[in-house]
């Protein structure tokens, strides 16, 4: 049976290191330091452009007006759906 080859074999990789850290050497931890920087580098930056489309997405809904139609929309389902007062109590 075939494997489905991931698009980004790197992505969701375990990290598991051959060595404890213990038994590294200084430049062995050096490499790990700088390894686990540059990791924490680029989830720094896929979260800034998650949140970078999030902004976009949510400034062109707001310049096309959409929450302004959507509000008159249900305002005007509101105004027509609206219970009508009991004129007979009254009488």
């Amino acid at each position: 049976m075939k494997q489905k080859i991931p698009l980004n074999p790197f992505e969701e990789q375990s990290e598991e290191y051959h060595k404890n850290p213990h038994d590294m050497s200084l430049e062995e931890l050096e490499l790990l330091l700088y390894t686990k920087r540059m990791e924490l580098k680029l989830d720094v930056m896929r979260l800034e452009t998650k949140v970078n489309y999030t902004k976009i997405i949510i400034e062109t809904i707001v310049a096309l007006g959409i929450p302004q139609k959507i509000e008159a929309f249900v305002l005007s389902m509101y105004d027509t759906y609206k219970p009508k007062s009991d004129k007979s109590k009254t009488n």
